[in-house]
């Protein structure tokens, strides 16, 4: 069997398909056919060449992790998923984007997958190779295919965030930022019990589906072009003391001063965003100090948080609507379009997740 892959092999080049051997699994590992492939926007600073110091491997690399696929071959000893609900080919699964150290299969604690496997560790391709030691979950059947592709990223990720900056009942949150991971958080906060949240973004087709996601405020920032005004107008509408959490999931390092300028004393503003080193803002430290402040970073997510996302879905299927979340599809010969139609440091870009479907 062979398959596809999309790989980047020069920063600032066009991403070029390749094709390989499908490579059986190992015990305890799986290999699914990829059903949907997400656009995140770490994919999107990666083919930008954001990324660049961290240089493309001179064997080429292929990327994209968010998505999920349908088992096409279990390895020997792998009969049930890391939650032990049982598995059987084809079923739907989302994995988790790391590997852990805890396997389904033998010799759990040797991460092999990039070794021994290197042509489909990526979900911009025809295949995801599962290796033994990194966690995987059965979908619910009653979830639609359009809901899954966040899942196993932008849900995890904006989850996590929310937990870090200590999100709860009546928190006041403000999440700069309305793509994959944004919607998702802002859904997930009026699921914690946010009492108010504010979403911020400069494309009106995005912060349109904010409100549907559960956003109170919108905050065109477009409009409201001047710091000072964004920071007064949060102020307005959190009652005078601003939120008591902040997500950045724009990737922009301005965006720090801004949020804690605004944030209540005692306040959290989480870093999500800026994944890579090089960007920079100046920072008054005197505002962390005088308010009580915190600054936290988030990145990515524990693999038990999996599946209380998928459950999450299930329960609240009639409440938002994940499905609209993925406004463009392509086919996998077509990434090149899809990544330029996806990138939404253009001003005019219209796509909140564009998916690639194999």
């Amino acid at each position: 069997m062979r398959g596809r892959v999309a790989e980047l092999r020069e920063y600032g080049r066009p991403v070029e398909i390749a094709e390989y051997e499908v490579p059986a699994p190992e015990p305890g590992g799986l290999v699914v056919k990829v059903e949907q492939a997400a656009i995140c926007g770490s994919d999107l600073h990666i083919w930008r060449g954001e990324t660049a110091a961290n240089p493309v491997s001179p064997s080429r690399m292929g990327f994209g992790h968010e998505g999920f696929g349908r088992i096409v071959a279990l390895g020997s000893g792998t009969h049930s998923d890391d939650a032990g609900v049982p598995l059987a080919e084809g079923d739907r699964v989302v994995h988790h984007v790391m590997a852990s150290h805890v396997g389904r299969g033998p010799d759990p604690n040797v991460e092999r997958e990039y070794g021994r496997h290197p042509y489909f560790h990526t979900t911009f391709a025809d295949f995801y190779y599962i290796g033994a030691t990194r966690p995987v979950y059965r979908v619910p059947d009653e979830l639609d295919d359009d809901v899954l592709p966040p899942v196993n990223c932008a849900m995890g990720a904006a989850l996590n965030s929310l937990m870090a900056g200590g999100t709860t009942f009546g928190s006041k949150v403000i999440i700069f930022g309305a793509g994959g991971l944004g919607l998702t958080a802002a859904a997930l906060a009026k699921d914690m019990g946010a009492e108010t949240v504010i979403v911020v973004d400069r494309i009106a087709a995005r912060l349109a589906l904010a409100r549907r996601f559960g956003a109170d405020v919108c905050l065109d920032s477009s409009v409201l072009t001047e710091a000072a005004d964004r920071i007064d107008f949060v102020k307005e509408h959190t009652g005078g003391r601003g939120p008591d959490v902040a997500i950045e999931v724009a990737g922009r390092a301005e965006l720090l001063p801004e949020g804690l300028e605004m944030l209540a004393r005692h306040g959290t503003f989480v870093e999500v965003g800026l994944f890579y080193p090089g960007p920079t803002a100046p920072l008054d430290p005197s505002v962390v100090l005088s308010g009580r402040k915190r600054i936290v970073g988030s990145a990515g997510y524990p693999p038990h948080l999996l599946p209380l996302l998928l459950q999450f879905l299930v329960r609240t299927a009639d409440r938002y609507p994940f499905a609209d979340m993925v406004s463009h599809r392509f086919a996998l010969a077509d990434i090149n379009d899809a990544l330029s139609a996806s990138d939404w440091d253009k001003q005019g870009a219209s796509v909140t997740r564009a998916v690639l479907n194999p």
